[in-house]
């Protein structure tokens, strides 16, 4: 038996953090009832910059947003793992730190909010000049591509304070759109009025999936985090997040996914991977998909290259490079 017997959690300060962190704790709790997992919390730079929108950070600063602090613990091993939402990893891992395990995800969908007492039920209801919450360009992008009619406003902060600023009489906001395994989390899914899914919109690359980030050198940990790994989520969101790495993307650039699997045996899963990337006012899209039985990792990160190279092939790199030019004037624009 290892002679240590408390393993700290690490995890951001927002009450959506804190709870998935309490999921996991409860999973590793349920396997390893000997060991301790306490969880602390930080804030991260993502958590403390509210004014900027999320698309506004500079690309390459924009992919650390929610990591970077947290890291910071590993490194010194005051926690011994960090659970983050997938969406907010980089695909490309910091050096030493790995992806030791992704739990059974939870709806990757996109939901919409209304206002408490709000007579609309969908977006497609609403009249002209209608402002929509949300500071995801992906959003953005996508739902522009349907309703070009509708406007568009950033909000931040954590999911209480968005809802908060919703619900208030003076709100500009006649809806949000936010994550939906969020809301389900927080035990707010009487506030979904609508879901957004494929071909309608796409969500992000690994939303809904949870992540346990550890030292790549970490053997004790990633050997106990083993139990919660599910086969199936994982080789889902390696598939997209292999998409995502292959188009250089992050969230400050407009890429949707739409990931389904039917199991073959317990090992194999069947696996659909739809992509989009869209410009950022909605009228220039790419689209791809791939299909294929995926039996590991690598098989898994191939077809998110392949779809990724027929999205290249379809028309996104132009659309990808205006982003990336973009972000990055807009940044030194701030600087000078």
């Amino acid at each position: 038996m290892p002679i240590n017997t408390c393993y700290p959690i690490g995890t951001r300060k927002s009450k959506l953090a804190v709870i998935q962190s309490e999921i996991v704790h409860k999973q590793l709790k349920e396997n390893h009832p000997e060991f301790d997992f306490p969880i602390m919390s930080r804030d991260t730079i993502g958590d403390e910059i509210l004014s900027k929108a999320l698309f506004e950070f500079k690309h390459q600063v924009a992919k650390s947003l929610w990591t970077r602090e947290l890291e910071a613990l590993l490194i010194v091993n005051q926690c011994r793992m960090l659970v983050h939402s997938l969406k907010d990893l980089p695909v490309e891992m910091p050096k030493g730190m790995t992806i030791a395990c992704i739990p059974r995800r939870n709806c990757p969908l996109d939901a919409i909010v209304f206002p408490k007492g709000s007579p609309y039920k969908s977006v497609a209801n609403l009249p002209p000049g209608s402002v929509i919450g949300t500071s995801s360009i992906r959003r953005r992008a996508l739902l522009a591509r349907h309703f070009p009619h509708l406007r568009f406003f950033d909000i931040r902060g954590n999911v209480g304070t968005r809802l908060s600023k919703l619900d208030d009489p003076e709100s500009p906001f006649s809806c949000l759109v936010l994550a939906a395994a969020g809301l389900f989390r927080l035990g707010l899914k009487d506030r979904v009025s609508q879901m957004l899914s494929a071909p309608f919109n796409y969500y992000a690359v690994g939303q809904g999936a949870l992540a346990i980030e550890v030292r790549e050198d970490d053997k004790e940990i990633i050997e106990l985090l083993k139990p919660l790994q599910d086969t199936e989520t994982t080789y889902c969101c390696v598939a997209e997040r292999a998409l995502m790495k292959r188009l250089d993307g992050g969230c400050a650039i407009p890429i949707g996914v739409q990931c389904d699997s039917l199991a073959v045996s317990s090992s194999s899963f069947q696996v659909s991977l739809d992509g989009i990337v869209v410009s950022a006012d909605g009228l220039r899209s790419a689209f791809a998909s791939g299909n294929r039985v995926i039996n590991s990792i690598e098989d898994a990160e191939d077809l998110g290259t392949q779809v990724a190279l027929s999205l290249l092939k379809n028309g996104a790199g132009p659309i990808l490079a205006e982003h990336h030019r973009s972000s990055d004037s807009e940044d030194s624009t701030k600087q000078a």
